[in-house]
């Protein structure tokens, strides 16, 4: 008999530490799995960002790269158009010269007969230009 009232307190005793253990380890698979949830939010946040952030260096990039274009046409027009009136300062110092010399009638540049294709200026001067009128709102 004193065999069954020690085989049932340790029997108790172990179900008491048993139920003990299983409250903690509940307890403790309990705060890892919120500590999983958290970190797969956290993840997906930052998968998100990076997605985000990804999509706006490509953004920037495609605007760069547009800018550039824009800028190298500008610069070809604005060269373009710098040689265009070096060459008509050249011509029209050239026209004053012979005017000065011939007594008053302007004679014909040879670089004027070779520009037949391109309009005499307007008497409206640069400011003629389509391009230079101000854009209306």
């Amino acid at each position: 008999m004193e065999r069954e009232v020690k085989a049932r307190e340790l029997s108790s005793r172990l179900a008491a530490e048993a139920k003990k253990a299983s409250a903690q380890l509940s307890g403790q698979i309990k705060t890892l799995s919120v500590q999983g949830r958290k970190l797969a939010s956290q993840l997906t946040s930052a998968v998100g960002d990076a997605s985000k952030r990804q999509r706006l260096h490509e953004g920037a990039v495609a605007k760069i790269a547009e800018l550039k274009a824009e800028l190298a046409s500008k610069t070809a027009d604005l060269k373009s158009r710098s040689q265009e009136l070096s060459k008509l300062a050249r011509d029209s110092g050239h026209r004053a010269a012979a005017i000065v010399r011939g007594g008053g009638k302007p004679t014909t540049a040879p670089s004027q007969a070779k520009r037949s294709d391109i309009p005499a200026p307007s008497a409206a001067g640069p400011e003629g230009h389509p391009k230079d009128q101000p854009k209306q709102t």
